[in-house]
């Protein structure tokens, strides 16, 4: 999401310590959101604190101002066989924490979004702490909206359609919008080049060749059940160059990958399998390597993984074959132009993935205004092996758009439920968190909406009534004990009647969230408010009996907003599943003979 982009004054030199501890397409994803960062606030002096399997990545980028390297197996390694007892470790993670905490942060956001990250973010001084943290009494800290969207929405695994880049990047730049004063105008810079990492140059004896066009296929998946087929792989690789004697395939991959390698190449029709057109590199690059070969790249192919995210960084087209449990919308390859292929039921066809390339490969001569199934039919490709295909193209939204990228569909599907859902949540943080607010339902058209929708959201329609009546009264009762706590002399000491009143509305309001739990169970449309629900009451926090009770009313009152927003979302939705009325002839002449009598006087 771009932030508003007005010319600052000359501010003091801020330093902000980022702390990534999670995998490497987590790092990656961070990196591009501070390089977004970076550019709207030069003046800004970045670190980096990640895991030392990962460093390469962070210690490859020449702006960041430091990288810490957490030690891992150094420090738990030992514990783990043994060697060192609990006590001693701790004290070598002390020598390794004492650089952090010399003087205070200005900043520290912690993006690895974890339990265990947290409380080395609550060792570190920070003026500011974004992220999962520790207050002083050690316990969990969670206190800024987007760390509490995480942890509610894209944690729990609910449908939201915002990706993590752009929840880091607005997470961020809100913050420093906030402290340090609006950031530079540098227009709409683009964040991804192939100079992004310090690398060193791709492998000479596969480059140096100006007639080939490569594409680099990342064999394998970040999990097992999001892997495509070796055969599937091969299948695609072999279409691919007997219909483009211009294009050669590189194989990508780590050592537990060469398994796959070796059935890609047993599935490759024969007469590609010595002829130099597949070239193979898994199992034999760093992070050096990987790059230089991705970014040297016209496209890469990959399922999910952190490959995706690097392309992406690097500016490599990307095409994502999305199989298994993946959340598109919060980690697909980000930028424009990037394409994704998926299916409603069944595994995804090679025929169906060639088909995307060869649409994506050919932009220049059709510029998106041939149907995508047109090109398709053009190719052979007949509709019923792209009946159950899902085929979105990435592209970044305008800033006055609310920026962000977002994945337009290259095939109209109806609506699934979950999709609609995604659409509503992301809609609804937008408004909490963003102050950009779009048009209800603008990206909903007649055509998707299906009657399978139209009857759920029915359901959901009654069911919301009740939840928004419980919420507002939620309100009102936490708006009642901070009345009530604020008119006592004392918070400590009151006399029976006052505590025992207080303690009544304390009970009435436990019920009344127990019928709120019940009422948000009741349908799979309002169970993000549940959930939204569980993470603002967990993380309420005050020293007095009138912060919570004010903070608990906050709670609800946001809470409300946002079922306010969801019902909007319903009732435009059923308004565009209504059937268009159809005049009677006799009306439509009538009218038609009046305006003429009116045009004449």
């Amino acid at each position: 999401m771009n932030a508003p982009t007005q010319p600052s004054c000359r501010r003091r030199r801020a330093r902000c310590l980022i702390i990534q501890l999670a995998r490497l397409g987590d790092t990656l994803q961070s990196l591009m959101a501070l390089k977004a960062v970076k550019q709207l606030y030069p003046e800004l002096e970045l670190h980096m604190v990640v895991r030392e399997r990962f460093e390469a990545a962070a210690k490859k980028v020449h702006w960041l101002d430091g990288v810490f390297t957490l030690p891992t197996r150094q420090l738990i390694g030992p514990v783990l066989t043994g060697e060192n007892t609990i006590r001693q470790s701790l004290g070598d993670a002390a020598r390794w924490v004492s650089p952090l905490v010399e003087k205070p942060w200005d900043f520290v956001v912690n993006w690895s979004f974890s339990s265990a990250s947290s409380y080395l973010a609550g060792l570190v001084p920070a003026f500011v702490k974004l992220g999962y943290s520790r207050r002083t009494d050690n316990t969990f800290a969670c206190e800024d909206g987007w760390s509490q969207y995480m942890q509610a929405f894209v944690q729990d695994r609910v449908d939201q359609n915002i990706h993590v880049t752009d929840i880091l990047t607005t997470q961020l730049l809100t913050a420093l919008q906030i402290h340090l004063g609006e950031p530079e105008n540098v227009g709409n810079n683009t964040v991804t080049s192939k100079a992004f990492f310090a690398t060193d140059p791709p492998p000479r004896e596969v480059f140096d060749s100006p007639f080939t066009k490569w594409i680099a296929i990342q064999l394998g998946a970040s999990q097992k059940e999001k892997t495509w087929k070796a055969g599937s792989w091969a299948r695609t690789a072999s279409i691919i160059m007997n219909n483009h004697p211009e294009c050669g395939i590189i194989l990508l991959g780590g050592r537990e990958e060469r398994e796959l390698e070796t059935a890609f190449m047993n599935s490759l029709e024969a007469d590609f399998a010595g002829n130099g057109r597949v070239r193979s590199f898994v199992g034999a690059t760093d992070f050096d390597k990987w790059a230089s070969i991705i970014g040297s790249c016209q496209w890469l192919f990959s399922a999910d993984t952190a490959a995706v995210h690097l392309a992406s960084v690097l500016g490599t087209r990307v095409l994502n074959v999305s199989v298994g449990p993946v959340k598109l919308a919060e980690t697909g390859p980000y930028g424009n132009g990037h394409y994704v292929v998926s299916s409603a039921h069944e595994d995804v066809t090679p025929e169906a993935v060639y088909a995307a390339w060869s649409y994506g490969s050919g932009e220049w001569s059709h510029n998106l205004r041939v149907p995508f199934e047109k090109h398709a039919e053009g190719l052979g490709i007949g509709k019923d092996v792209l009946s159950n295909a899902r085929v979105q193209r990435s592209k970044i939204r305008p800033s006055e758009e609310g920026g962000g990228v977002v994945y337009e569909p290259m095939i109209k599907r109806e609506l699934r439920v979950g999709e609609w859902i995604g659409m509503a949540m992301g809609h609804i943080a937008r408004t909490w968190y963003c102050g950009w607010t779009p048009a209800v339902g603008s990206e909903i058209t007649r055509d998707l909406v299906s009657r399978t929708l139209v009857q759920s959201l029915r359901q959901a329609e009654k069911q919301l009534a009740v939840l928004s009546r419980l919420l507002v009264e939620g309100h009102l009762m936490a708006s009642s004990i901070s009345r009530k706590s604020m008119s006592l002399h004392s918070q400590k000491i009151m006399d029976v009647r006052d505590r025992m009143e207080i303690q009544e509305l304390g009970a009435k309001l436990a019920e009344l969230d127990q019928h709120i739990d019940a009422a948000t169970a009741s349908h799979v449309v309002l169970e993000p408010i549940g959930k939204m629900s569980k993470v603002l009451m967990h993380n309420l926090h005050g020293n007095s009996l009138v912060e919570i009770s004010r903070a608990s009313a906050a709670a609800y009152q946001q809470l409300n907003h946002g079922a306010g927003i969801l019902r909007d979302w319903i009732k435009h939705t059923l308004s565009l599943a209504r059937p268009v009325a159809v005049m009677d002839a006799n009306v439509v002449s009538l009218a038609s003979r009046r305006a003429g009598k009116e045009s004449t006087t």
